[in-house]
């Protein structure tokens, strides 16, 4: 295996890997607290937000207001939008210290139940205030990064114009301003890449039934019906796709770990179709009339190849 062969290898395993991590992320904490107990959760925090709107309190108090309103509309999932228009009014303090607290309340205010068009006149504010080039790089990255929160939860809150001019600042010569765009640029790769421009989008993503345009839709929830990647499984033991494998037998680790290994399989097959044997190899294995059988063995070292590679890459991350 070529070095050249060998760096394309692992961006597509990487690549693959971050968008499984995607997949797993819990989007809002499952932990039990005292603020799930509140009853009438949506009527406390209508009274809370108009006793905030008549407040004379200092500014200070009315951020604590605030913090709770944020955190009771994220945990409940409560439909309050004049609550976000309010929260322009705090984007405009020249108390730039305390951006990253408003920064942290708008996100945690988000969640699926709130229209993309309620939420974008704010990323315009925070894109008009904090990113742009007359802001200084570390408000330009914290200004990214909460972007990239609040699109992670509200994929379609901003248009592919507004995502592109994001992503222009991945040539800045500022390095946590690159990496902050490159991250966002990254999310949408995986998550949609139709809302990136096409020399953004990557040359190892693909663009199929779960991550193209028109499977957001608002207020509609994924639900997962059966295990991820158990049809490789079935298409690698030749089991028939009506059958139900989870029912039929309980999957061990073993099975876990191949779903895996197939599933990288998949994801690198647009770098390298045929494993690890070079052309001269394949040619040569015809003319000499080898059996099917050889050239399984040979698919066999191409998995067990790639298991050495993830052993390899987990090794070095320990280290560094």
């Amino acid at each position: 295996m070529t070095k050249n062969r060998e760096q394309k290898l692992e961006k597509a395993i990487k690549q693959v890997k971050r968008k499984d991590a995607r997949k797993g992320l819990v989007k809002f904490s499952t932990d039990c607290l005292p603020i799930d107990s509140i009853h009438d959760a949506q009527g406390f925090t209508e009274k809370l937000f108009s006793n905030l709107k008549k407040s004379n309190e200092r500014h200070e108090v009315k951020l604590y207001m605030l913090r709770l309103i944020s955190r009771m509309i994220g945990r409940h999932k409560i439909q309050l939008l004049q609550f976000y228009p309010n929260l322009i009014r705090y984007l405009n303090s020249h108390n730039k210290e305390k951006i990253s607290e408003i920064f942290a309340m708008i996100i945690e205010s988000c969640h699926d139940l709130v229209p993309p068009e309620t939420l974008r006149p704010i990323i315009e504010k925070i894109i008009s205030n904090y990113v742009s080039e007359y802001c200084n790089n570390q408000h330009i990255t914290v200004g990214l990064n909460a972007i990239r929160e609040i699109l992670m939860r509200m994929p379609l809150a901003l248009d592919p114009e507004q995502i592109e001019y994001l992503c222009l600042y991945k040539s800045s010569r500022n390095k946590s301003v690159r990496a902050a765009s490159k991250s966002l640029i990254n999310y949408f790769r995986d998550v949609c890449p139709e809302l990136l421009p096409r020399k953004l989008r990557g040359r190892f993503t693909e663009i199929d039934e779960e991550n193209e345009l028109k499977a957001f839709v608002f207020g509609q929830e994924k639900v997962n019906t059966d295990i991820d990647g158990i049809e490789l499984l079935k298409k690698h033991e030749k089991i028939g796709t009506d059958v139900n494998l989870a029912a039929d037998r309980i999957l061990d680790n073993t099975d876990l770990k191949k779903i895996k290994i197939l599933k990288l399989k998949e994801g690198v097959k647009h770098v390298d179709r045929h494993g690890f044997r070079d052309k001269d190899d394949e040619l040569a294995a015809f003319a000499e009339g080898k059996r099917k059988d050889e050239l399984a063995s040979k698919r066999d070292e191409y998995r067990h190849k790639l298991e050495l590679l993830m052993q390899l890459r987990a090794e070095k991350a320990r280290r560094e």
